[in-house]
């Protein structure tokens, strides 16, 4: 590895690992210094995020260096796993649902309810007069 390399390495390393773990604002209130911070912060957002696709004029692919191109391709391999983790949990908890109802009438049956004709004995009220 020649020197020119290591360099573009581990300033490459250090941006994404900076923009990472940056919050934005310092310990002491102030503004992440770097000015590139935020604008790579929102970029990588962006990247993650679209839902445009092909129309985006940000991140589409025919614009973009071919390891950008594999990240839109990820992304929407993201969303469809994402979509389809969402269906498959919904027809958990439909089919959930509908056993719940299947089971609660049941259950229902088996408490032991008073005749009409059972009443509670009336409390006395002492008379002032006693």
């Amino acid at each position: 590895q020649c020197p020119k390399h290591r360099n573009v390495c581990h300033s490459t390393k250090y941006l994404m690992l900076h923009v990472r773990d940056c919050t934005g604002l310092l310990s002491n209130g102030d503004v992440c210094p770097f000015p590139w911070c935020r604008k790579v912060k929102h970029l990588l957002y962006h990247l993650v995020s679209c839902e445009k696709g092909k129309e985006c004029s940000i991140c589409c692919p025919e614009k973009l260096p071919s390891n950008l191109v594999a990240l839109t391709g990820l992304n929407q391999h993201r969303r469809e796993k994402f979509r389809e983790r969402t269906k498959a949990l919904a027809a958990v908890a439909a089919a959930k649902r509908q056993q719940m109802a299947a089971i609660a009438p049941t259950n229902s049956s088996h408490i032991a309810r008073q005749p009409a004709s059972v009443t509670a004995p009336k409390k006395s009220i002492p008379s002032a007069a006693s």
